[in-house]
C-alpha cells in the first residue's frame, strides 16, 4: 500500500525540471527575463533566476497585490476594526459624495462594485490619496447595480486601501507590513522598504528582443507603478516569498479560518474571489505593469501544499498564449505550447532608441548646414540643421537638443554671412527653404509637446484639483 501512495505522489509531484529547461530556453532565445520559485510545503523544489537579474532578484507584482489588500481588510475584520459588508461609503466621505454609500468592501474585493473606473494615468507622479480625491469625486459614478454585475476593477482595490487607511490608522503599506508581512516575516515585500538595487528592471519586447523599457522609453517611463495608495498593483516582493505568502496563507497563519474561507470564496456565478481567481481548487492571480513590460504570477491549491510565483518579462501583452499556461502546462509534464513574443508600435520605437538612431539623426543635424553653396541654400541647410538636432536630440534631453540646435545655428550663421553667391537656386531652392521652415516650426512643436508631458507628469494632481468644482 505504501509504495502505491508513494508512486502516486511521484506521479503528481509537481515537474520542475521541465519547468526550469522551459525557463532557460525562453530566456536564451531573449524571450524571458525574471525568476521562479516552486515550493511544497517546507521544501523549495526551484529557486531559480533567468537572464540578466540582479542577485536575489526582486519582482514588481502588479495586480498579485490584490492578494495583499484583500487579507488585509479581512485581518482587520478579524481585529474588529471594520466588517466586509461596510458600504466603502461610511468610510470614505469622498465616495460618499459621489455615489453615497456605494457597494460594499466584499463586493470591491471581487469586483462585482459597480462602479465607474476612473482614467488614471500611471506614468504620471505616483500619487497620495488627497491626489486622487479631485478625480474620484469628477468622475466615480455607479455604472451598475452592486453585486449584480462582473467589470474587473483596479479603482475598487484603490479604494479598498483608501479603506484599509481609514479603518486602521496606516498608511497602507504598513498596515499591510503589520498584518501580513511581519508575521509571516516578509521582510523583502513592501512598497518603499525595498532594495531599489535588487528589483528587476522591465523589459519591453522589440524585433530585436528585450530591452529595459524605462531606459528606451525614458519619456513615457518616468515611474515604475508604485505609490503609496496602490492596493491594486503596487507592491514588490520576490518569487520565493509570494510562494511563501500563499503558504501562510493556505495554513491559515495570519487570518482565522471563517476570513480564510471567505477571501477564497468565488462570487455567485463568477471564479473572482477575494483578490484572487478561484477555479476549483486552484487559487492564483497574475499580474502585469504595461507599457513597463512587467509580468507576474501566483498559484495554490487548497488540496496540496505546492504554491508557484514567476516574475519577469516580457508583460502579459507581448506574450501569446500568457506565461502561466506554459508554466502550468510544464509542471504537469504536458506538451508546452509555444509562447510567441511580439512588440507593437511601442516596441519598435524602443528598439530604435536602443539602436541610438535618434543620436544619429540629431548627429546629422550638425552636419546639414555644411550643405550648400548659395547664401539660401544655407539658410535652408540651417533651418533643417536646427529642426533635426533640437528633435532627436531633445528626445533624450531637452537642454542637449537646444544646446545642440544652438551650435548648428552658429555654424549656419556664420557659412551663411561668408557665403558670395546670393542666388536663391530657383524651384528646388525654394522647396529646400520652405520645407527647412515647417521642419523647425514642427520640431519646436514636437519638443514643446515633450516639455508639456514632463510638466504633466509632475502636477497633474494638483492641475486637477485646481479645475474640480
Amino acid at each position: 500500500m505504501m509504495w502505491v501512495w508513494f508512486a502516486m505522489a511521484i506521479a503528481q509531484a509537481p515537474n520542475v525540471d521541465t519547468l526550469d529547461a522551459f525557463l532557460t530556453e525562453q530566456a536564451a532565445a531573449g524571450q524571458f527575463v525574471g525568476a521562479v520559485a516552486v515550493v511544497d510545503g517546507d521544501r523549495v523544489l526551484l529557486d531559480q533566476s533567468y537572464g540578466d537579474v540582479p542577485a536575489d532578484p526582486l519582482c514588481r507584482m502588479g495586480s498579485v497585490t490584490k492578494s495583499f489588500t484583500a487579507a488585509t481588510v479581512y485581518a482587520l475584520q478579524d481585529a474588529g476594526a471594520l466588517s466586509v459588508d461596510d458600504r466603502v461609503g461610511q468610510w470614505l466621505p469622498v465616495v460618499q459624495e459621489a455615489v453615497g454609500d456605494g457597494p460594499t468592501l466584499r463586493q470591491l474585493m471581487t469586483h462585482h462594485g459597480g462602479l465607474s473606473e476612473p482614467s488614471f494615468n500611471p506614468w504620471v507622479r505616483p500619487p497620495q490619496w488627497d491626489d486622487l480625491k479631485p478625480l474620484m469625486r469628477a468622475q466615480l459614478h455607479q455604472e451598475a447595480v452592486a453585486g449584480e454585475h462582473e467589470q474587473y476593477s483596479n479603482t475598487g482595490f484603490m479604494l479598498l486601501a483608501a479603506t484599509i487607511e481609514a479603518a486602521s490608522g496606516l498608511p497602507f503599506e504598513e498596515a499591510v507590513r503589520q498584518h501580513l508581512l511581519d508575521p509571516l516575516k516578509l521582510d523583502d515585500s513592501g512598497i518603499s522598504q525595498i532594495d531599489e538595487a535588487r528589483v528587476i528592471d522591465g523589459r519591453i519586447a522589440t524585433p530585436l528582443g528585450l530591452v529595459r523599457s524605462q531606459a528606451a522609453l525614458p519619456r513615457l517611463m518616468p515611474y515604475d507603478g508604485r505609490y503609496p495608495i496602490g492596493g491594486q498593483g503596487a507592491l514588490i516582493s520576490s518569487p520565493m516569498e509570494l510562494a511563501l505568502w500563499a503558504r501562510g496563507l493556505a495554513e491559515g497563519r495570519v487570518l482565522s479560518q471563517v476570513a480564510r474561507d471567505e477571501l477564497i470564496r468565488s462570487a455567485p456565478g463568477s471564479d473572482m474571489a477575494a483578490g484572487w481567481v478561484r477555479e476549483g481548487d486552484r487559487v492564483w492571480h497574475n499580474g502585469a505593469l504595461e507599457p513597463l513590460g512587467i509580468y507576474a504570477y501566483l498559484r495554490w491549491s487548497t488540496t496540496d501544499n505546492v504554491a508557484v510565483a514567476l516574475c519577469g518579462s516580457p508583460g502579459v501583452m507581448a506574450t501569446s498564449p500568457e506565461l502561466r499556461v506554459a508554466v502550468e502546462q510544464a509542471l504537469a509534464g504536458e506538451t508546452i505550447e509555444p509562447v510567441v513574443v511580439s512588440s507593437g508600435p511601442l516596441g519598435v520605437v524602443a528598439m530604435l532608441s536602443t539602436l541610438g538612431v535618434h543620436w544619429l539623426l540629431g548627429a546629422l543635424g550638425l552636419v546639414v548646414p555644411f550643405i550648400g553653396s548659395t547664401k539660401m541654400a544655407r539658410i535652408a541647410g540651417m533651418a533643417w540643421g536646427v529642426a533635426v538636432a533640437l528633435l532627436f536630440f531633445g528626445l533624450t534631453h531637452v537642454v542637449l537638443g537646444l544646446a545642440a540646435s544652438s551650435v548648428v545655428l552658429v555654424t549656419g550663421s556664420v557659412r551663411w554671412w561668408r557665403a558670395d553667391n546670393t542666388e536663391f537656386g530657383g524651384l528646388p531652392g525654394l522647396l529646400a527653404l520652405g520645407s527647412g521652415g515647417v521642419a523647425l516650426l514642427g520640431s519646436f512643436v514636437a519638443v514643446g509637446l515633450l516639455v508639456l508631458f514632463g510638466w504633466l507628469t509632475e502636477n497633474i494632481w494638483v492641475l486637477m484639483a485646481s479645475n474640480t468644482p
